[in-house]
């Protein structure tokens, strides 16, 4: 019966992401493009820094296929936006 119930969790988180696919992107290509290199991953740490955030946390990857993944990849994001902003990405999806 919970493997059911966690089934049917994941399927429902999964189609209302599907509403906020573009948005989801967004976050992705850019935590993608910092993690891509270390001197970007370096200058990002610099902005979390600058900006005045004290925390550990840093941007995680994230699997499309597990919905937990990308709400913490969200979570994160959403926590570190003041560091974006800092580092350089100002809104907007990366191109």
């Amino acid at each position: 019966m919970g493997g059911c119930i966690a089934h049917i969790l994941n399927h429902i988180v999964k189609v209302g992401l599907k509403y906020h696919n573009y948005h989801v992107e967004c976050v992705r290509k850019a935590v993608k493009y910092i993690r891509d290199l270390k001197q970007k991953i370096k200058k990002f740490k610099k902005a979390i820094k600058d900006v005045g955030l004290e925390t550990k946390k840093f941007l995680c990857g994230n699997s499309p296929t597990r919905w937990n993944s990308t709400f913490k990849l969200l979570k994160t994001a959403y926590e570190l936006r003041d560091a974006f902003v800092e580092f350089g990405i100002k809104g907007g999806c990366l191109r």
